[in-house]
């Protein structure tokens, strides 16, 4: 039985503009999608990092949570780890922010999925440029867009790498999810690490080149409304084949899962919350 998501049908703009398609993922990939959408508020409190560097601790009902140190090639980052509390060897989650850094949203977020019983490493991207808390929302969009992409890509294949030798990590199912900007460096971690036991991605680009290359299945889920990044599904779902699935939420926009936020859905979020740990757990 088709997937009544997959009926939907998108604008014909996207066909008109698919030769623009390589130059367009290219900007998103350097912008982020945050950009793209055009969001313009500022100052939400949960653009506001709840974790920062210096805090080491947060409290979560049955979450142990802690500001750690990431080893990479060119000195470290620093991520939050969380761990359910007092549980033996778990799958790993590596969790890639959106383009305003690894704030009080994303921080939320990671011990949503860490309380359903994953050891969640979310690194902060931004620790480069000084760490996520050191910025406002505005500022934190303009830092992220001055990143180079191939670092960040290294980035989280070191966060990845160091998520898979912590002890209480099941090594051989680790899974990643990524948000807007972060989506794009979820599919190129899975290029180069073809054991990623599985993704899950909200409204990002696909990257234009190396899905060939991909073995983890990916779960997609895309906003009706957010025309430009939505029509990423049909070119990704031919090139990926059944390695490659997803979920487009009717009437809404990009930020329907980002509670706060003018667009925000709260009944497609909790669907959305529903077809992720399904797909985590499959």
């Amino acid at each position: 039985m088709q997937d009544e998501s997959k009926s939907l049908e998108l604008p014909e703009s996207f066909l008109r503009h698919r030769m623009q398609r390589r130059e367009i993922l290219r900007m998103v990939a350097l912008a982020g999608t945050g950009a793209a959408a055009a969001l313009v508020f500022d100052g939400n409190s949960w653009a506001r990092p709840l974790l920062s560097p210096q805090s080491g601790q947060d409290t979560q009902p049955n979450v142990d949570i802690q500001t750690v140190q990431i080893p990479t090639d060119d000195g470290n980052i620093s991520g939050a780890l969380m761990k359910p509390t007092g549980a033996g060897k778990l799958p790993g989650l590596l969790m890639v922010h959106a383009d305003r850094g690894l704030n009080n949203l994303f921080l939320g977020f990671a011990r949503k999925l860490a309380a359903d019983g994953f050891v969640v490493l979310a690194p902060d991207l931004l620790s480069r440029a000084g760490g996520s808390a050191k910025f406002n929302f505005a500022q934190a969009g303009r830092e992220t867009a001055q990143l180079d992409p191939d670092s960040t890509v290294a980035d989280v294949k070191a966060s990845y790498n160091s998520l898979a030798k912590d002890s209480g990590v099941d090594a051989q199912k680790i899974s990643a999810v990524g948000f807007g900007w972060g989506v794009w460096r979820v599919f190129m971690l899975a290029q180069e690490v073809p054991s990623l036991h599985r993704a899950v991605v909200f409204f990002g680009t696909t990257p234009a080149d190396g899905l060939d290359k991909i073995r983890t299945p990916f779960f997609e889920h895309y906003a009706q409304l957010d025309f430009r990044v939505t029509g990423n599904a049909i070119w990704t779902e031919k090139v990926l084949g059944k390695n490659f699935s997803y979920y487009v939420y009717p009437k809404t926009n990009q930020q329907f899962f980002y509670e706060g936020t003018p667009g925000y859905n709260a009944d497609a979020a909790a669907l959305a919350w529903k077809k992720t740990f399904e797909f985590l757990r499959s």
